[in-house]
């Protein structure tokens, strides 16, 4: 039975897809005379659905309906971050990978024109960017899960798109993946240094560690030459952001766990 429910579930989540990309025009209309929800409707239905087979197999589709012009990359997110707050665990890690997915989508298909790649998040005053709305909405649920979505995103073994591309591509890629980024790691880095969050402080120092690692990953690899010289310019501008009175405060209370001791020793 619980074979055959899977199966089902898949079945049904494709059958909705396959509508959509066969008709992406009329995706988000409803059948006439009927209370029936649009195809859209019921796909975004199956995104939050509590069986996780369903949930999963529709998340892993989301870029393909952006792709077929049936939705923007954009209202994609939207979608899934209007989501969060009524979600949790496997739920909510579905949709986590679902918004990496987009974001993923995002820079790979700007990276792949000729115009130099511009982050479209913001930290406040703009579109904000999703990671911070998961952090902000769940905060106790997300941030181990989110930090393996942030891993995956730098690790090229993971991502097959990628693996075609020239190497010039896949450098350009990876730098401006972590243009992307920004925002956030602005967000979690210099709010947390300020301590405007109880955990910042332990998602700073993180973040940092994980930064200090492409710097030093994959010396002898030229892909990663660009991304190692951006990571490592990237720590040293925020030495030059934080507040003189938070260095204080740091110098006074325990830098062997600071930010700054971590920046540092980096160097």
């Amino acid at each position: 039975m619980e074979l055959q429910h899977r199966f089902i579930s898949i079945q049904s989540v494709h059958k909705v897809i396959q509508a959509i990309i066969v008709n992406p025009g009329s995706a988000d209309t409803h059948p006439k005379g009927t209370s029936e929800p649009s195809q859209l409707e019921k796909f975004w239905s199956f995104v939050i659905s509590p069986s996780e087979i369903t949930s999963s197999n529709a998340v892993n589709n989301i870029t393909l309906l952006v792709q077929s012009g049936a939705i923007s990359w954009n209202d994609a997110l939207n979608k899934l971050t209007d989501s969060l707050s009524t979600l949790s665990g496997v739920q909510l890690d579905n949709v986590i990978i679902g918004i990496t997915n987009i974001l993923l989508y995002q820079v790979d298909t700007q990276t792949d024109s000729s115009l130099e790649y511009n982050c479209p998040f913001r930290v406040r005053g703009g579109m904000t960017h999703p990671y911070i709305l998961i952090i902000s909405t769940k905060t106790n649920e997300s941030w181990s899960f989110l930090l393996t979505q942030i891993e995956r995103i730098f690790d090229m073994s993971r991502l097959e798109f990628i693996k075609s591309k020239t190497p010039e591509k896949r450098s350009a890629f990876l730098r401006n993946i972590l243009n992307m980024i920004h925002p956030f790691l602005d967000f979690i880095i210099l709010d947390g240094v300020q301590g405007k969050f109880e955990l910042q402080k332990y998602w700073t120092s993180t973040l940092v560690h994980f930064l200090i690692q492409i710097v030093y990953q994959n010396i002898d690899d030229k892909e990663f030459i660009e991304l190692r010289e951006r990571a490592l310019k990237y720590l040293l501008s925020i030495i030059q952001k934080i507040p003189l009175s938070s260095i204080t405060s740091y110098i006074n209370y325990d830098v062997k766990n600071s930010t700054l001791y971590l920046l540092i020793q980096s160097f």
